[in-house]
């Protein structure tokens, strides 16, 4: 629910109040918290935390004093989002729409420490296995401005203003939520904890390897710019075949983290080897299967999604035209994800960063090579490649990690 709303109330805006100086200034603003929304549940939720938190149930104090420093650094991540907010806000070219922004700004710059706080949150209840709750009551974050947007006449203006009350909402009933049902230490939080560098270290390191993967989307869409309309075709055709990720990050995923890690903080490194294998290969079946009938069925379902208002079909044609090379990654890229997620249960999150790099220059190679012979389906087809390579590489490490006499795991009372 918080991802449609985020994606539904740029639209309902437009829709409501059309095209204006206000409504440009929302919607810049608005990039930077989905940017930031996006790097800080990666951050929190997807990374060597949520193992940390699972194996620090067995420290004396069951881990509070863990989560209570968790919470801090949300905080300070979180106002650094919010300061961050305002230098976007002010170094972004003036223009007619700086005084909408600047009015803007203030809600918005604390919805993100907001955000942030809530998402360590959220990461706490995912170590405790309450999968269902966190979900639920960010969605009310979204569910409060995206009704008053369509039901009611506020204005561009006042709409950052409904998105902090329903952040503040959702993270006041968090806050109970996770008082009642894990102890928090907020107390150690005021003494710096030098012997979690290693964690923060490993957190920086995954975090810095999902990042740099982000800038293969933008190398593909350089290459085509001088095709017109390749840029928008080359979007919509990845966006549409990676939907099927997407979904597997806000379901299975955190599912699947959460109970690697239970696997080894027991020492239980056989229940690992096993989960995850099963994760490959259900992911990767199903995810074969749904490609392959999204090929057969790519007209009707491309005519479904996109033939409507603007949309053209020649447009239609050009996404079309690239729907296929990219459909033949899905796999890969899925099983990318499982992998990833197994890595970090099993402390070596780190390799992310060597393994993003690899994908990046791979990315770039592979799309000189097959630019001049194919145009922008060899983009396409090259996004596939390196994700099957990409992939091979993820697997051969766990695979090393399997059969190695000692594999890592956590040890609570060091990392805590």
């Amino acid at each position: 629910m918080f991802r449609i709303g985020e994606a539904v109330m740029p639209l309902a805006l437009v829709h409501k109040h059309g095209s204006g100086l206000q409504t440009d200034a929302f919607n810049l603003l608005w990039t930077f918290c989905l940017f930031a929304s996006a790097a800080i549940f990666a951050l929190f939720r997807d990374s060597s935390f949520v193992p940390a938190l699972v194996a620090a149930r067995a420290e004396g104090d069951g881990g509070a004093g863990l989560r209570g420093r968790l919470l801090l650094h949300g905080l300070r991540l979180g106002v650094l989002g919010g300061a961050g907010l305002w230098v976007a806000c002010v170094v972004a070219a003036p223009g007619e729409s700086w005084p909408a922004r600047a009015l803007m700004t203030l809600p918005l710059g604390l919805y993100v420490p907001m955000l942030a706080v809530r998402s360590a949150l959220g990461t706490i209840l995912q170590a405790e296995s309450r999968f269902f709750v966190g979900p639920a009551l960010g969605g009310i974050a979204m569910a409060v401005p995206t009704l008053a947007l369509l039901l009611t006449a506020v204005s561009p203006l006042r709409l950052p203003w409904w998105l902090a009350a329903g952040e503040g909402v959702s993270l006041a009933f968090t806050a109970l939520w996770v008082a009642h049902v894990v102890p928090l230490n907020l107390r150690a939080t005021a003494a710096p904890a030098d012997t979690s560098s290693r964690l923060w270290q490993r957190v920086g390191l995954e975090s810095a390897g999902r990042f740099v993967t982000r800038v293969n989307p933008v190398v593909d869409q350089v290459m085509v710019r001088s095709i017109p309309g390749a840029i928008t075709a080359m979007r919509l055709s990845g966006d549409v075949a990676g939907a099927a990720g997407s979904l597997l990050q806000m379901t299975f995923l955190p599912v699947l983290l959460t109970q690697l890690s239970l696997g080894m903080s027991q020492g239980d490194h056989s229940a690992h080897r096993r989960h995850t294998c099963r994760a490959l290969i259900i992911v990767g079946a199903a995810l074969s299967l749904g490609s392959g009938a999204a090929y057969v069925w790519r007209q009707p379902l491309l005519q479904l999604l996109l033939g409507h208002g603007a949309m053209t079909q020649a447009m239609l044609a050009q996404v079309e035209a690239l729907f296929g090379f990219h459909l033949l990654g899905v796999p890969f890229l899925a099983m990318q994800l499982v992998a990833a997620r197994a890595l970090t249960a099993a402390e070596d999150g780190s390799f992310l960063l060597p393994v993003g790099l690899c994908a990046v220059g791979l990315n770039v190679v592979a799309n000189f090579c097959l630019w001049k012979p194919m145009g922008p389906a060899g983009i396409a087809l090259s996004t596939s490649l390196v994700g099957g390579i990409v992939f091979a590489l993820m697997l051969a490490r766990l695979m090393w990690l399997w059969r190695t006499p000692y594999m890592p795991f956590y040890d609570a009372a060091t990392e805590a």
